[in-house]
């Protein structure tokens, strides 16, 4: 009786031998998710929902690189140490079953002891945390290496209040602090220096208030892009950048209501300020506070700020200084100077500090507002903005609205009130003939075509517009009339 299986010859079995070997050796550690809440326990395994650690520490002395750990809602008294991973993603704002996440909904709190921090990460390389709500840390993310290259962490949708030193702290690393609420700490919102000639990063759509020292304050020699900020009411600077070497591209923020300057460089620092408003400090809004410092500035709203808006800088003729109107959120109102006054700058971002879409991009006007808010006015919420809305103060008009005929007024804004009337819709079946009259209030200038092209005749005799199709290719049931004021249709007649 045959088998079937049959050896293998020895010879492709010697073969194939180092290449199985390989692929053991090789085979992928797939990256794991581990579950924190405070209902869990840290003996348990963390790696499912119901088997979830009680503290992110304990998440963390289990994670490898490329894993997650997933936080949910509560509170967490500890303080959490990060140190030599290569991707490790610490993410708050979850609900107790893990199927959900917002920030502001499922509040997931560190808890600080004003000594040790809220977060600390250490020779960190594509790290992030997201997510949190931290308050009353000595520091609220602190960020620091022992090497020169390759240490880079992400600071994103965090919380950070009430801490006794600075909320957002990075020396020797790469960053980017991205869309975090940074308010009411004891010392600076963010800041970075040490070991300047690898400090460096992102400084984006972050609100920056009423902190005891400077809003952003950043000493390095690289190139630092700080842009869509709200930094208001702040002891110290609005934007502080310094050291050889250090370019700050400071573009669209809103620095309002600082004790001292808007924004100051110093030391060999320099900035490029594009499309910022600058008011109302009490110190200088743009100063050059020492003689080696350079700036350039150009579409900037510099307005009302004590002694004045200028120390020792030459504004451009594309600046201008005229009280920029902004809401009690620091946006734009509706009959704000700043609203298409700025330059295009989509090479480098396309949205603003809430993520709505700068003019340039899709569905803008083309041009970009000046500020971290790019306006989006929509009076009568009706989910047309006002640069899009014949009539923002009537949700019923809008440029997909259904027009009524005959009332004067014009719903969908074309520029016309819908006036045309179909006097005749007749079909001769035995002959195939189609004969269509019909008549507007705009008269010869109507433009009226019957659908799929067919040009109407208009006589003036009469003010009427028809057409006759011979043959029409049978009876079409409706016919559709359409000129520059829209469309009207009417039932066919047959004869």
């Amino acid at each position: 009786m045959s088998s079937r299986c049959r050896s293998i010859p020895k010879g492709i079995l010697f073969f194939f031998l180092p290449l199985l070997f390989c692929l053991v050796m090789v085979a992928p550690v797939w990256a794991a998710t581990w579950y924190v809440s405070p209902l869990g326990d840290d003996a348990d395994t963390g790696t499912e929902p119901a088997n979830a650690l009680a503290t992110i520490s304990a998440a963390v002395n289990v994670a490898q690189n490329g894993d997650t750990i997933k936080v949910a809602q509560g509170v967490y008294a500890e303080a959490v140490l990060v140190s030599a991973f290569d991707a490790l993603s610490l993410e708050g704002g979850w609900d107790a079953a893990f199927s959900v996440r917002d920030r502001d909904t499922y509040e997931t709190l560190i808890q600080g002891n004003g000594v040790n921090h809220g977060f600390e990460f250490q020779n960190c390389t594509n790290c992030s945390v997201s997510g949190f709500h931290v308050t009353g840390a000595n520091y609220g993310v602190y960020i620091r290496s022992t090497e020169s290259a390759n240490v880079s962490v992400t600071v994103s949708d965090n919380s950070i209040t009430a801490c006794v030193n600075t909320a957002i702290f990075f020396g020797t690393a790469y960053v980017v602090v991205k869309g975090n609420e940074v308010v009411d700490n004891l010392n600076h919102g963010i800041a970075g220096w040490s070991d300047y000639e690898v400090t460096r990063g992102d400084i984006i759509g972050n609100y920056v208030i009423n902190n005891n020292g400077t809003g952003i304050y950043v000493i390095s020699n690289k190139v630092w892009y700080i842009h869509n900020n709200i930094v208001v009411g702040n002891q110290g600077v609005g934007i502080f950048a310094a050291y050889p070497g250090m370019r700050a591209q400071v573009t669209n923020n809103t620095i309002m209501y600082n004790t001292y300057a808007g924004c100051n460089a110093g030391y060999y620092g320099s900035m490029a300020m594009r499309n910022n408003i600058i008011a109302f400090n009490g110190d200088y809004g743009i100063k050059k506070s020492q003689t080696n410092t350079y700036f350039y500035s150009e579409f900037n709203d510099v307005y009302g700020n004590t002694p004045g808006d200028y120390l020792d800088v030459i504004p451009q003729p594309t600046d201008f200084s005229l009280d920029p109107l902004v809401d009690e959120t620091y946006h734009l109102t509706e009959l704000s100077p700043c609203i298409d006054a700025g330059k295009d700058m989509s090479a480098v971002f396309t949205d603003d500090i809430d993520g709505d879409p700068r003019a340039a991009s899709a569905g803008g006007d083309g041009l970009y507002d000046v500020g971290a808010d790019e306006a989006v006015i929509d009076n009568d919420q009706d989910g047309w903005i006002a640069s899009m809305d014949c009539d923002d103060n009537d949700p019923a008009v809008h440029p997909k609205a259904a027009e009524v005929k005959h009332d004067g007024i014009d719903q969908d804004c074309n520029g016309y009130d819908l006036t045309i009337d179909i006097t005749k819709a007749n079909y001769a079946s035995k002959r195939d003939i189609l004969r269509v009259e019909a008549m507007s209030s705009l008269g010869g200038t109507a433009q009226l075509v019957l659908s799929e092209g067919h040009v109407m005749t208009y006589k003036a005799n009469q003010d009427r517009w028809d057409i006759t199709l011979d043959p029409a290719g049978g009876n079409p049931g409706t016919v559709w009339v359409c000129g520059i004021e829209g469309c009207e249709s009417a039932p066919v007649k047959v004869e």
